[in-house]
């Protein structure tokens, strides 16, 4: 047994002497094996997510888009951004506070998780040159 499956199996054994005591079905083994298998594949899923995982690359000052929050009984029409906003502070690695008013709670800011929040690009600069084509007759 590996360091993660004598982990794994050490949790199980304090939950069941804590909670279930000597009472045991009669699968108890496969139960344990499973369990010990599930322990494998989230340790597992975890280097594939570590794999692909993106820190955050906003800082203070920088512009940013807000992701609206999807609801069925909205309109199908609603911006699925709402901004520019600035970020004002960093909160933690994931969570940042940004220049949003909140009428109904009378507060002039908001703390989002950066999954909600898109960089903002701002159109100086941007510019679409247009080619003419000539079609074939």
């Amino acid at each position: 047994m590996n360091g993660i499956g004598k982990a794994a199996w050490s949790g199980f054994k304090a939950i069941e002497n804590g909670l279930l005591g000597k009472r045991r079905d009669d699968n108890y083994k496969e139960l344990v094996q499973n369990m010990l298998k599930s322990y494998e594949a989230l340790g597992i899923n975890k280097i594939i997510y570590d794999q692909h995982y993106q820190p955050s690359t906003f800082k203070v000052g920088d512009k940013v888009w807000l992701q609206t929050f999807y609801h069925p009984d909205n309109r199908n029409l609603m911006p699925p951004m709402f901004g520019p906003f600035t970020i004002l502070k960093q909160i933690s690695p994931v969570n940042y506070e940004i220049d949003k008013p909140q009428s109904n709670l009378g507060k002039t800011t908001m703390v989002i998780h950066s999954s909600k929040l898109r960089p903002y690009y701002p159109k100086e600069g941007f510019e679409l040159k247009l080619t003419k084509v000539k079609y074939p007759l």
